[in-house]
Order: C-alpha cells, then structure tokens, then sequence
C-alpha cells in the first residue's frame, strides 16, 4: 500500500481500498493451508472471531472514511510505527 501512495501517487483513502482487494482474499486463501496442515489453525475459535472482524471492518470503514486523506496518512503511518517498535520490543525482550 505505501507503494501505491509513494509511487503510483493514489491518495490514501483509494490506496487503502485498492490493497484489500489485491490482499485478502488472495493471502488468506493461500495462508491458510500451510497453517492447517501443520495443525496451528483452531477452526472454532477462527469462526467465533468472524462477527467482530466483520464488525470491526465496517465501523474501521466508516471511520476511515470520515478522516482528511492526510490525516489518514498520518495515523497509518503511527500505527505501523508502533506495531514496529512493539515487534523490536518483544524480540529484545526474548518474546
């Protein structure tokens, strides 16, 4: 998705919408097997978390939707800041 904003010059907003489509249905299709072969896939709680995920994704649609493209770009760019120094972190800390 950065791609597509830094290269491709889509605004955040259509960036965001165009990776989903190329990036869902295709990785989770293809993920899925090699976790289930090798038993690391519990069905019954991957089928509980659907209706938050749903929920989730509609209500994070909605908001997305109502920020400024730039402030958009802003708190993508926070998030995946701190999902980064989360990971450091853990690996630091031997997690």
């Amino acid at each position: 998705m950065p791609l597509l904003v830094v290269a491709f010059g889509f605004e955040q907003h259509h960036a965001q919408g165009t990776s989903l489509v190329a990036l869902v249905a295709p990785t989770s299709l293809l993920a899925i097997w090699p976790y289930y072969s090798a038993h690391q896939v519990d069905i019954k709680v991957g089928l509980l978390m659907i209706p938050g995920i749903v929920l989730g994704a509609i209500i994070g649609g909605k908001f997305a939707r109502a920020l400024p493209a730039r402030q958009m770009r802003r708190s993508f760019a926070a998030f995946i800041f701190f999902l980064g120094a989360f990971q450091l972190i853990s690996v630091w800390r031997g997690r």
